[in-house]
């Protein structure tokens, strides 16, 4: 993984650990918590070193399809994703990371 995606990982590596919890609480939204679960997923991939550019721009793929029909602030936390890095622009997935753990919180995942 190349070095724009260092501070990023970190952000994943510190805060997806809250973004997976067990007995999330019931949402209306379908999308919502497999999309937290696949973000908790990549920060772990992440963690190992065990991604390209390219295998983290297609993950990042699955969390915003997921997060399509996820509650509000997931939706727009997951598409940032996916922009950012489609972009690569470092700060802009850093910001992203970190609203989409905020998110997955927010939500009870």
């Amino acid at each position: 993984m190349s070095g724009i995606w260092k501070a990023a990982v970190v952000l994943v590596v510190l805060g997806a650990i809250g973004c997976a919890a067990p007995d999330a609480a019931k949402s209306n939204y379908a999308g919502g918590l497999s999309s937290c679960r696949e973000f908790d997923r990549v920060g772990s991939d992440a963690a190992k070193g065990i991604l390209t550019d390219a295998e983290l721009r297609e993950k990042l793929k699955r969390v915003q399809s997921r997060g399509s029909t996820a509650e509000p602030d997931i939706r727009d936390a997951s598409t940032r994703l996916l922009s950012s890095v489609t972009q690569g622009d470092g700060p802009g997935l850093s910001q992203a990371m970190a609203d989409m753990i905020a998110a997955c919180a927010k939500a009870g995942y």
